[in-house]
């Protein structure tokens, strides 16, 4: 009898020191980041474009859950097929929400619905695309590579 009494008071002290280790690495999110696999960029930011009239383009973004977009990663540039030139293309972005990041250190990112209004210029030949450049993070850690997609005015 006094071998499983051994046994239990020597559970019963050392089971708290080992709930510790537990709860530390949970706080840490070593157990549940280590589990996480990033989402499809596709599904991680899907958006959708709109041409408002001959001169704008709307893209709105939706980042996934707990995903954010960077507002200073965003690039548009309109590319004439036919001659091979891209230009710069104007866009107005909202205010993003101040963060400090472990990438890029103080930035502004969007993690709700983001419109951005693209300015196109007078003459457009159609066999043109506009190329949309964007990079996005998790908040769990992992940072998305910048993405470079291209849309054919046509299909606007």
């Amino acid at each position: 009898m006094s071998a499983h009494l051994y046994i239990l008071l020597s559970f019963l002290i050392l089971m708290p020191t080992s709930q510790a280790q537990f709860n530390i690495r949970s706080e840490t999110g070593l157990a549940e980041s280590s589990h996480r696999r990033p989402l499809p960029a596709e599904e991680a930011f899907p958006f959708s474009t709109t041409r408002l009239n001959p001169k704008t383009i709307e893209l709105i973004f939706l980042p996934a859950k707990a995903h954010y977009l960077y507002q200073h990663r965003f690039s548009f540039y309109l590319k004439q097929l036919e001659f091979n030139k891209t230009t710069s293309l104007e866009a107005f972005l909202p205010e993003g929400i101040a963060k400090t990041d472990e990438f890029f250190g103080a930035v502004e990112v969007y993690y709700d619905e983001l419109k951005i209004l693209i300015t196109l210029p007078e003459a457009i030949i159609e066999k043109s695309v506009i190329l949309i450049e964007y990079q996005g993070c998790a908040d769990w850690g992992f940072c998305y590579p910048s993405r470079s997609v291209a849309i054919p005015i046509d299909t606007l």
